[in-house]
């Protein structure tokens, strides 16, 4: 009997192992699928407010060097902050 509920043990471990295996990789495809995909302006803006703090004041893009880049200004406790965000990536490239 206790030979019998070991193999069941392995059994299960294994099963669990081998779904882990299929859907770890099917994980990271889906993050480097939305990494690449563009950035939209109201994702910049939060990208910004999350990394700086505070409100936003303006939000425009633009292009620099055949690259499309959003400008976000914030303000947070009376300091304003103009933040530049590639739209290709939503890298921050200027704080």
């Amino acid at each position: 009997m206790p030979s019998t509920l070991l193999n069941e043990g392995r059994r299960k471990l294994i099963s669990i192992s081998l779904l882990c295996l299929a859907v770890v990789p099917l994980m990271f495809v889906s993050v480097a699928t939305v990494a690449n995909s563009p950035v939209s302006l109201k994702q910049a803006t939060e990208i910004a407010q999350k990394t700086f703090g505070g409100q936003v004041l303006k939000a425009e893009e633009d292009e620099a060097s055949g690259d499309k880049v959003y400008h976000i200004r914030i303000v947070n406790e009376g300091r304003v902050r103009d933040v530049q965000i590639k739209a290709s990536t939503g890298e921050i490239i200027a704080p």
